[in-house]
């Protein structure tokens, strides 16, 4: 569900209380995937959400999306440094 990000208007929202669920019921090393999980309110509303059809045809308006970049940084007690469109920059 979460991959229905960009298509779906407000999917990680109604997909939040469903993964604070299994978050903090179920774990991958230990328990089987078979394994009951009582829900919620908060995440029978939000399942509720996801069961209707409408939701997953509707979609989102195509439209300009501007154009971004990604600055990445780090930084230490000994030095900093930081990437942008692969163009490294660093310091002591």
């Amino acid at each position: 569900m979460a991959s229905c990000h960009a298509t779906v208007p407000l999917c990680l929202f109604h997909l939040r209380p469903i993964s604070l669920l299994l978050t903090r019921k179920f774990k991958r090393n230990r328990d089987k995937v078979t394994k009951n999980i009582p829900l919620s309110p908060p995440v029978l509303e939000a399942l509720q959400f996801w069961s209707d059809p409408s939701r997953l045809v509707e979609g989102v308006p195509l439209g300009f999306v501007p154009a971004s970049q990604i600055l990445t940084t780090d930084a230490s007690n000994h030095g900093w440094g930081a990437v942008l469109d692969g163009r490294k920059c660093a310091g002591t």
